[in-house]
């Protein structure tokens, strides 16, 4: 079974006495109705203590709690070497299931004993699945995490994305600190490695990795802590720019659902400087959209070389910039070898 995440559980438990459950029915029902709700006052269950037709000594289950439950964790933390799946009929069938009847009466069958804690409800639909949707998002689980659990919860995607970044909004302050590195240098000379990188240090969810720019560039975006534009020649409009590296949190457009900006660290690469990169996105009215605009909300212009068969590359503090060629002569002034507090800033 996939890690599949549900609210409520069947489970059988076979032979009981086998996995450390002595005792009368009675006592091996109301020990695993303690360990269930220990310490979990939201949770609720009910048991039945069966014998086969064959003699098979059993235990029925339904498992239920508010909270959303993994298959792997209720597998490894509760009544260990018994068969989960989740819930997948109404509260009517849950109650038949626990109680043997209908479609659940198995010939030949004595129930021994049953026990309950609390209400049983059963699987409720979609409404179920937008509660333990609810619920993932609160655990700080991203939409594509979500919607990887269950196929179904694709279903919902609109919604999912919706209520987290309703949630992020009231997570994150409106001002954060967004630190920008603007990565420069011809092609081939390293600078899309940097998110290779960053992948590997920090995981691949905390990097949106964007590349193509004609529409929708954010439509992926869910929530990653980096974005890295990569390849950028200012095909989006100056405006858009300077709000992708603003500090001020606000919404952005994206085809399916706006998207909040909630990343706290930027990287650009680009074959163009920045004043190369500004002189193509604002043609006019340069008096009013000022090229200040732009450095000033980068922290470091990272210049990227070859030498042989060796990568380099230099960082300089963005007040500290004064034009490609400059950059340039002393970057490779120094060789290559920079010091630590000029080289690998980011990440």
């Amino acid at each position: 079974m996939s890690d599949t995440v549900s609210k409520s559980w069947f489970a059988v438990f076979n032979n009981p006495q086998q996995h450390g459950y002595d005792g009368e029915p009675s006592e091996v029902i109301d020990r695993l109705i303690s360990e269930w709700i220990s310490n979990n006052p939201t949770r609720s269950c009910a048991m039945t203590f069966c014998v086969s037709a064959d003699g098979l000594p059993h235990v029925h289950m339904v498992l239920e709690d508010v909270k959303a439950m993994r298959f792997s964790t209720i597998k490894k933390t509760f009544a260990v070497g018994a068969h989960f799946e989740a819930t997948k009929g109404s509260k009517e069938q849950a109650e038949d299931y626990i109680n043997k009847r209908g479609q659940y009466k198995e010939k030949g069958e004595k129930v021994l004993y049953s026990n309950r804690h609390g209400e049983i409800k059963g699987c409720q639909g979609k409404r179920r699945d937008l509660e333990v949707i609810s619920e993932l998002i609160e655990q700080g689980y991203n939409p594509n995490q979500i919607m990887d659990m269950n196929i179904s919860y694709r279903l919902h995607e609109d919604i999912i994305k919706g209520a987290f970044f309703s949630k992020l909004k009231k997570d994150i302050p409106f001002f954060r600190n967004v630190s920008v590195f603007y990565h420069v240098g011809e092609s081939g000379s390293g600078k899309s490695y940097t998110a290779c990188l960053l992948k590997q240090k920090l995981g691949d969810e905390s990097v949106c990795f964007v590349s193509q720019y004609e529409t929708g560039f954010l439509d992926d975006y869910m929530g990653e802590k980096i974005l890295f534009l990569d390849e950028f020649k200012g095909s989006i409009k100056f405006g858009v720019l300077l709000s992708l590296l603003d500090k001020q949190r606000t919404f952005l457009h994206a085809r399916y659902h706006n998207v909040l900006t909630c990343w706290n660290e930027v990287h650009i690469t680009s074959i163009f400087p920045p004043e190369r990169l500004y002189s193509n996105m604002v043609a006019s009215n340069q008096d009013i959209d000022t090229i200040a605009q732009l450095l000033r909300r980068i922290n470091y212009i990272v210049y990227h070389w070859k030498d042989g068969d060796s990568y380099k590359e230099f960082s300089l503090p963005s007040k500290d910039y004064i034009d490609y060629d400059s950059l340039k002569a002393v970057a490779i002034g120094k060789d290559g070898f920079i010091s630590d507090d000029s080289c690998h800033v980011f990440g």
